[in-house]
């Protein structure tokens, strides 16, 4: 059935419920477990107009420093999520972790695409997302953007 599993996961604690079905699933059909953090790129114009005609602020600096820091705090997420799988009973043969600085909506389809995914394993909504909303921004747009089939986690 699903030999090629991508999960993707975000920083708010919804991830643990989405990491937890995704082990099982994952070793009930033992299937490649390949589990994504997107960090959204930091751009100039992100935070420009907060600090607009301060002379001293040094923009450029601030823009690497917040990249930078979200880089680091995808990698933690996704170590984290690593050594939750291991723990839980994957194989590290049928394991691959990824922590990649891109736009989560463009990124999951491709990398989806790019390994063959047969099922992409999501959150119903990311912690951007109106609470009340049924489907976050990523997830509507990943599951127009797939040919696999998606399992949305409440």
């Amino acid at each position: 059935m699903y030999r090629n599993i991508i999960v993707a996961i975000d920083n708010s604690k919804r991830r643990y419920k989405v990491l937890e079905r995704a082990f099982k699933i994952s070793k009930i059909l033992d299937a490649k477990l390949n589990i994504i953090n997107c960090a959204r790129p930091v751009a100039k114009e992100d935070i420009e107009p907060y600090f607009y005609g301060i002379e001293e602020f040094r923009i450029d600096e601030h823009t690497d420093a917040l990249r930078d820091a979200g880089k680091r705090h995808s990698e933690k997420i996704i170590e984290e999520a690593k050594k939750l799988a291991i723990e839980s009973g994957i194989k590290e043969k049928k394991l691959r972790v990824l922590s990649i600085e891109a736009n989560p909506e463009d990124e999951i389809p491709r990398i989806a695409a790019k390994f063959r995914a047969d099922l992409i394993i999501l959150g119903s909504r990311g912690i951007k997302d109106i609470q009340r909303a049924p489907l976050g921004g990523v997830t509507s747009t990943v599951m127009n953007n797939v040919k696999c089939d998606v399992l949305v986690v409440k």
